[in-house]
């Protein structure tokens, strides 16, 4: 369809959009195979892994939240579920799934599953929609982790991001610090925002899994050519009151003394317990289509045993990113729903068409 004429605010938040692209992978200069798995394995396509018809009929959406990346899932104690995206575009969808002047354009979005119901928790107020929680500074904003559920309380890690005057074009942003967010339970209410740490270097709470006494806090460190998981640990039934930092040997306090434990990652990924095992799932790094999951003994690795679940298609201008996981909906048959996001480098085209800017669901079976 030809392109149209966009109000302004459209059009700055469509830019920010290109600027930003929630999470996705910077890309660096050099041969996409630059990284290594590191363990020496042989991977192999494993099981089967499928479009997930219902849960991508229900987030094909026309009114309200209409589109985002990431999908973090949260299950809540009274069976509802809370999904997590970065930036996000609110507002009507045309019929044929293109987006009229006036979509607005968000930083973070959250949508609460209730059966096959999906209500947005962010805020409508006169006639805008606005994020779920933004930082003190003006000038930053949150992406969001992982979460998890202590007593009556709800926590959400936030990637705490701002504009920079480096790095690609598209790609000029950088993260400050992470937080971590309250809310009530259950009903979802704000209670407040408190620091995690300010180091720029690990995004700790990509992942999170809880396992015996202790959450563990998985976070992402990015170099050129690779990503790396490290992981933290606290008591679940009071979180952050004293944090460890695997080591590579030993669980300490200091959280300089942190160890890669995985390499050739995205920048999101999962981490969870079944079947007394802990699996590791991620798309590879750099934008590549694959995705991947690893096994391992104890939850600090070694993941080893990679194998590819899926290939994700690219169509000409587009890229993928960013696969997780939602064990929470294991069936007895062992399927498991996964979901990675989908991106236009035109924004125009997101514009032109809602379904090239939005998670797309998988059911992996065999997968163990």
């Amino acid at each position: 369809m030809p392109h149209r004429s966009i109000p302004t605010v459209v059009l700055l938040s469509c830019f920010l959009l290109l600027l930003s692209a929630c999470r996705k992978e910077q890309p660096e200069p050099g041969p996409v195979g630059a990284a290594s798995t590191g363990d020496g394995s042989t991977v192999r396509l494993v099981g089967s892994t499928h479009r997930h018809g219902p849960y991508n009929q229900l987030f094909t959406r026309y009114s309200g939240w209409t589109g985002g990346d990431q999908g973090y899932s949260i299950s809540l104690p009274d069976g509802r579920v809370l999904w997590l995206f970065g930036d996000s575009f609110f507002g009507a969808v045309n019929p044929d799934r293109s987006r009229p002047p006036g979509s607005q354009f968000v930083r973070n979005g959250y949508l609460v599953q209730n059966g096959a119901q999906l209500t947005e928790l962010n805020p409508h107020v006169n006639g805008q929609w606005l994020p779920v929680v933004s930082p003190a500074n003006p000038a930053e904003w949150y992406w969001p982790g992982d979460g998890f559920v202590s007593g009556n309380m709800l926590y959400i890690f936030q990637q705490r991001m701002a504009l920079t005057d480096g790095g690609p074009n598209g790609f000029n942003f950088g993260q400050t610090g992470v937080d971590v967010s309250l809310f009530s339970l259950p009903g979802l209410q704000l209670q407040g925002v408190q620091p995690f740490n300010d180091d720029p270097e690990i995004d700790w709470g990509t992942a999170v899994m809880e396992d015996g006494p202790f959450l563990y806090i998985y976070g992402t460190e990015s170099v050129p050519y690779n990503k790396f998981a490290h992981v933290s640990r606290t008591a679940l039934n009071a979180p952050f009151q004293q944090m460890q930092y695997w080591d590579g040997t030993n669980w300490t306090n200091d959280p300089q003394s942190t160890a890669r434990v995985r390499s050739g990652l995205s920048q999101s990924f999962s981490l969870f317990k079944h079947g007394g095992k802990y699996y590791l799932l991620s798309q590879e790094n750099i934008l590549g289509p694959d995705i991947f999951i690893w096994d391992a003994v104890s939850p600090v690795g070694p993941f080893v045993n990679k194998r590819k679940l899926y290939v994700t298609p690219q169509p000409a201008g587009t890229w993928t990113y960013n696969a997780l996981a939602h064990p929470h909906t294991i069936t007895a048959q062992g399927d498991l729903l996964l979901c990675y996001s989908i991106n236009a480098m035109d924004f125009w085209r997101i514009l032109d068409n809602a379904d090239l800017y939005r998670p797309i669901f998988l059911r992996a079976r065999g997968w163990e």
